[in-house]
């Protein structure tokens, strides 16, 4: 059995027009509420093995700020494929993880976590940011993962 966790990056900062996308920080309220998620990670018994960003700067400090909250000391696992992706794509990372992580946690953005928890519940969900979604993969090895699987959903949680 394998655990995914899936967040949606905390809530970035628009004000500066002259920014790359992908160099967008965090603002006063995705700090705030990062950790906030961390902690419904941890009463949810939910603690990852690894943690796995997108490169996007708004990402990674999602990633740290959850680490931080949850003592979490490994390094994160940094992951350009994660950024402006499709469900395709992360099914592919996904499926590369190292069989040794049991729960891991991935920080990645919308539309493209909000399209895996629709197709993996067969319902419509809004996933705003920092949102969790975490499930159950009944599989031995992160290479038996699918867009066709129906993974037991654990939990979804919105900031």
């Amino acid at each position: 059995m394998k655990t995914l966790i899936l967040m949606r990056h905390a809530k970035s900062d628009h004000g500066d027009a002259g920014l790359a996308d992908h160099d967008r920080p965090l603002n006063a309220r995705g700090i705030r509420s990062a950790p906030h998620m961390a902690e419904k990670i941890k009463a949810g018994q939910l603690m990852p093995d690894a943690i796995v960003s997108s490169t996007a700067l708004r990402a990674r400090e999602t990633a740290r700020l959850v680490a931080d909250a949850l003592e979490f000391a490994a390094p994160i696992d940094q992951r350009r494929a994660l950024y402006l992706t499709t469900p395709r794509a992360y099914i592919d990372e996904f499926r590369s993880l190292p069989d040794e992580w049991a729960r891991v946690l991935i920080v990645g953005h919308n539309p493209t976590l909000e399209s895996l928890v629709n197709l993996w519940t067969d319902e419509e969900h809004e996933f705003p940011t920092a949102a969790v979604a975490a499930w159950q993969l009944d599989v031995d090895s992160w290479r038996q993962v699918s867009l066709e699987a129906r993974p037991e959903l654990l939990a979804l949680w919105h900031p």
